[in-house]
């Protein structure tokens, strides 16, 4: 509809900070909503279509990480063909496909997979596609339609063991991939949608599944592959690999940055998932830790972890965490040191050792996960603080009353009294400070805020930081910010005293 608009950029739940720079592109420029297929094997060609809009500006196409040959064979407004070459020297995994128009790249990209296996792509025809797992294969394929469902035959022996696993999540697109394995009766053998309950407050999301079964009996069956909703889109983009299963595990770093003080002990967290019916312990240690840190290894056991739910479901991760301490001595240099997470595990006599790979923080980057652009793992030795403070995570507001919010303040020595000065560094509209007060022994302190209406904005969060002078001039450290809470009906807060 033709009008005027308000464009507005903000921060992941209004978080912001003088170092949030941003860079906002606007224009008629080309954007890619998916790509097909959205992989390739290493070392051969892939014709692959891009579907968006200003295709038709895009002059360049790249793949960031691998030196791939690109030329453009046809290109309109909404549809771009293009055939890449894939060195055979590329390491395989996920990259990010860009376009570039002129001289300007696009900020959106799209996964593209480069692969070590076979590749092919679902003829559009509904007939069933029979399989041949001489090796592994990847199927390429969309579920366009509502109620599709993509068929496969395969051939097994009793006791043959296939690995499947299907992506689409992992690719940009919101196709809930499902399978299900039938016999050539048509009985239903399995049912696959998720690996695991997907726990939202516990770790990131996904619905993309792996599947390791052993047929009991010899004969043929149908794979039926679909979206577990019965949905269809065309960007409902999927590559489903089958083959026979290779026992492996993959390591990953649930953070990419852990910091430790001197003469204290922080740990770096740790995820084991198993593939191909893996079943044995997994030995996982860092490498690369600076002089006079140390760490101890770890045994992932092949258990998932388990957790409880918001209301005490039993759920559990579809692999194993586990927590790898790093210390460090009174001696330990300050400062930032890359490191390296190594796992290492011996099943059915065969030894399998892998590098981790660094994966998104979880609640810490909003809608991002999965892999890291930036595959280095950080460990730093900060400086023993000097205090640190402590304060509610939520504060209730009553518009027209003042409130009072006790903190704590934990010093690493003697308290400096008279030293220490609070201010309140973000407040939402309407919210003021009304008076700080220190107590005389410098171990807490209260802070009384007024509130003249309830706040405008979706979440309304107040910042308070302490400071002080120090040999290295200012010493500065800042609470957790608390979450305001206006009550409809309640004149009193929990979080202190209502005036």
């Amino acid at each position: 509809m033709a009008g005027d608009y308000i464009l507005r950029v903000a921060g992941f739940r209004e978080a912001g900070s003088a170092a949030s720079e941003y860079r906002l592109v606007a224009g008629e420029l080309p954007f890619a909503s998916h790509v097909f297929p959205a992989g390739g094997r290493r070392g051969e060609p892939v014709d692959v279509t891009i579907t968006g809009v200003n295709l038709d500006a895009v002059n360049d196409i790249w793949i960031d990480g691998v030196a791939a040959t690109v030329k453009v064979v046809s290109k309109e407004n909404r549809l771009l063909r293009a055939l890449l070459a894939i060195p055979a020297e590329s390491t395989p995994g996920i990259y990010a496909l860009h376009l570039r128009s002129g001289h300007l790249d696009m900020p959106h990209t799209m996964p593209f997979v480069v692969s070590n296996f076979r590749e092919m792509v679902v003829p559009a025809s509904s007939a069933p596609v029979t399989l041949e797992l001489s090796s592994p294969v990847v199927i390429n394929g969309v579920i366009a339609k509502p109620k599709q469902k993509d068929n496969f035959w395969v051939e097994v022996k009793a006791g043959d063991q296939l690995m499947l696993q299907g992506d689409a999540m992992a690719l940009g697109n919101f196709l809930d991939p499902a399978l299900t394995i039938f016999n050539e009766a048509g009985e239903m053998v399995v049912y696959m949608d998720e690996a695991a309950p997907n726990g939202f407050d516990k770790a990131a999301t996904t619905v993309d599944f792996r599947l390791a079964h052993t047929f009991e009996r010899a004969g043929r069956y149908r794979l039926e592959f679909h979206d577990a909703g019965l949905r269809g889109h065309a960007s409902f983009v999927y590559r489903l690999l089958a083959g026979r299963a290779e026992p492996r595990f993959e390591v990953y770093t649930l953070t990419n940055q852990v910091s430790v003080v001197p003469n204290q002990t922080a740990v770096l967290p740790i995820q084991v998932r198993r593939f191909g019916g893996w079943d044995a312990p997994v030995e996982v240690w860092a490498e690369g830790l600076p002089g006079s840190v140390e760490s101890k290894r770890v045994v992932a056991e092949p258990v998932n972890t388990r957790f409880r739910g918001t209301f005490s479901e039993d759920f559990f991760f579809d692999g194993t965490n586990v927590e790898i301490p790093v210390q460090a001595h009174t001696e330990s240099p300050l400062g930032s040191t890359p490191v390296r997470v190594r796992a290492r595990g011996v099943f059915r006599q065969k030894a399998l050792e892998v590098d981790a790979t660094v994966h998104y923080p979880w609640q810490q980057t909003g809608y991002l996960r999965g892999p890291g652009a930036d595959q280095r793992m950080m460990l730093t030795v900060a400086p023993v603080p000097l205090f640190e403070l402590e304060a509610p995570g939520t504060v209730k507001l009553t518009p027209g009353r003042t409130t009072d919010v006790n903190l704590t303040i934990r010093w690493s020595g003697e308290p400096m009294r008279g030293a220490l000065k609070l201010e309140a560094v973000r407040l939402p509209a309407g919210v003021r400070v009304e008076g700080i007060e220190i107590a005389p022994d410098a171990k807490t302190a209260r802070i009384s805020l007024r509130a003249e209406g309830a706040a405008s904005e979706p979440s309304a969060r107040i910042s308070l930081v302490g400071s002080m002078p120090s040999d290295k001039g200012v010493y500065r450290s800042a609470a957790p910010d608390m979450e305001v809470i206006f009550p409809k009906s309640d004149p009193h807060t929990s979080d202190g005293s209502a005036k």
